[in-house]
């Protein structure tokens, strides 16, 4: 009852509720300290700082997650460093030592559980240098793998994440590896190249689709080739080929071999989804050339094709689109 009384108070933003969930940091059941932590994150009240950073250090792994995920919660930047000797901590423990399984992933009250909210924290709070400090070695690689950790190093979207990110990419877990690839994507490094094009030929479905869309983002001419082959190949996972077609828009460069070529193919494709991506990729790689496209196309029979063009028109000046908008 009162773990539950605890949630309910959080739930509803009952703001003379932060008081009363403080003193049950203190309660003796380690299931309500955990609840009363949660609670006063979703309340956000800043006096709950300084407790919330003394229940980093309860002994129970359910707490210490709960308190670091409501500091993260709070946004106080000032208790990066608290959550990261936590984080540090649990590394330091051997606890991680080996990447937990299913069973022990989906348990709350592991030290991984612990780790994994800690993180988030920190992510929350943009707090890179304490998760560095305290996840990564001197060399900038990680101490711990998993998806977690390449789940939090693709959300600060920082360089100096790089390193780690490569390697993460080539972890043997595809989601870890899906997650990498995005970090990847996100910092528009041609240097994580050699890693990705490899994996443009994966058999993990999630894993391609990101590193497509990592490969568009990044718009070297080097994928190019790959993803025209992905978009060719007559047993292509359809997601994917329509990734790889939306990719291609990213790489202005209209003359590389055989892209116009394919784009203008795809403008007829028998997908809906694919031509209306065809003609966004069209028009950011050759505005000039889009135009000469227009004039040779009928009216498409699907209107999810016409609400794509319409939005691309929208992005060319004026004399051009008011016409065909109208």
């Amino acid at each position: 009852m009162r773990r539950r009384a605890a949630l309910a108070v959080g739930r509803v933003g009952l703001a003379e509720g932060a008081a009363p969930l403080i003193a049950l940091l203190a309660d003796a059941d380690a299931e309500v300290r955990q609840m009363a932590a949660f609670a006063l994150g979703l309340l956000g009240d800043t006096q709950a700082r300084d407790p919330l950073v003394a229940a980093l250090a309860d002994p129970s792994p359910l707490v210490q997650g709960s308190a670091a995920e409501a500091l993260g919660l709070l946004g106080d930047a000032g208790a990066a460093d608290a959550v990261g000797r936590m984080v540090s901590q649990i590394v330091q423990s051997g606890a991680l030592a080996q990447t937990p399984g299913p069973d022990e992933d989906a348990r709350p009250d592991s030290p991984a559980a612990a780790f994994r909210l800690g993180i988030y924290a920190l992510v929350r709070l943009k707090a890179y240098g304490p998760f560095a400090a305290a996840v990564l070695d001197p060399s900038g690689q990680p101490r711990v793998h998993g998806w977690p950790m390449a789940f939090a190093l693709q959300r600060f979207e920082d360089t100096r994440a790089q390193p780690a990110l490569m390697t993460l990419a080539k972890d043997a877990d595809p989601y870890t590896r899906a997650f990498a690839v995005k970090g990847l994507g996100a910092l528009k490094d041609r240097a994580a190249l050699p890693v990705l094009l490899p994996l443009l030929t994966s058999g993990d479905r999630a894993v391609l689709i990101e590193t497509i869309r990592a490969s568009g983002r990044i718009g070297d001419p080097s994928a190019i080739a790959p993803l025209l082959k992905i978009i060719q190949a007559p047993d292509a996972e359809p997601h994917a080929r329509l990734e790889a077609v939306s990719a291609l828009g990213g790489f202005h460069d209209a003359t590389a071999p055989g892209l116009m070529d394919t784009l203008l193919d795809l403008v007829t494709d028998p997908t809906p989804a694919v031509r209306a991506a065809a003609l966004r990729a069209d028009a950011a790689l050759d505005r000039e050339g889009f135009v000469s496209v227009l004039s040779g196309l009928e009216p498409d029979p699907h209107w999810t094709v016409r609400a794509a063009l319409a939005s691309v028109l929208a992005t060319l000046p004026p004399e051009i689109a008011l016409p065909r908008l109208t």
